[in-house]
């Protein structure tokens, strides 16, 4: 899994939005339904929902975004520290 669909996981969720996701990180917004598409994928799980315009996590995406939020703060910490 490339470590990148971790960090737009993590923009869906706080943006709400595919399209403000990919304005945001550069992405086209075909790229950022890729990415959470093999998320989904990966783990087995629907991690979004739909709600009228906006991108709602599921219980499991919420599970996921716990992880999320750990694994990026120590990868930033790590880069932080010259490692």
């Amino acid at each position: 899994m490339d470590i990148n669909y971790l960090y737009t996981f993590k923009e869906v969720a706080k943006w709400g939005s595919y399209t403000r996701t990919g304005e945001e990180l550069g992405y086209a917004q075909s790229s950022v339904t890729t990415h959470i598409k093999k998320l989904e994928d990966h783990y087995g799980q629907k991690l979004f929902e739909r709600t009228g315009q906006k991108m709602k996590l599921t219980q499991p995406g919420e599970e996921l975004l716990y992880y999320v939020n750990q694994v990026t703060e120590l990868l930033n910490e790590a880069q932080h520290d010259g490692v």
